[in-house]
């Protein structure tokens, strides 16, 4: 049996809408004005502090356990630490002249209790950013990322 391109996309569309369609059950969201405010400002904790060289602020926005990756061009898994992000952080590796006015868009993709899905946009990188509340926190524990279009 040969199957279509044509149709697999139909099919695969037809799915992804049918889960688009699908509420999640209420018990599965939180979306708190609270809870949305604090994973906002740790994701602003992350860009704002790597803009302005400040390493106090980026080490507060990630987990001890963050794993943060993007493929290469030669298609090589990279990865770096949360050590790495403070240090080259505070070495001032990302700084901007006018920290204020640099890109940063925040967009809550889902947010559960205890878990967020947000995508950053920031002026040489888009990121995907998975945060977890530990306590009342909310840290970032993973992000994949890659560099932005201009």
């Amino acid at each position: 049996m040969k199957i279509h391109f044509e149709t697999l996309v139909v099919v695969a569309l037809f799915y992804c809408g049918s889960l688009a369609a699908t509420p999640m059950p209420e018990h599965q969201l939180n979306n708190t004005t609270a809870d949305q405010k604090a994973i906002t400002q740790t994701v602003l904790d992350y860009v704002e502090g790597w803009y302005s060289a400040d390493a106090k602020r980026m080490d507060n926005a990630l987990s001890e356990h963050l794993a943060k990756r993007r493929i290469t061009p030669e298609g090589q898994l990279m990865a770096v630490s949360k050590a790495w992000m403070v240090q080259e952080t505070g070495n001032g590796r990302g700084r901007i002249p006018a920290p204020e006015q640099g890109r940063k868009e925040v967009t809550i993709l889902v947010q559960t209790s205890t878990i967020a899905s947000v995508m950053l946009i920031s002026n040489d990188f888009v990121d995907y950013l998975h945060l977890v509340k530990i306590g009342d926190t909310w840290k970032i524990a993973n992000a994949l990322w890659d560099y932005r279009k201009k």
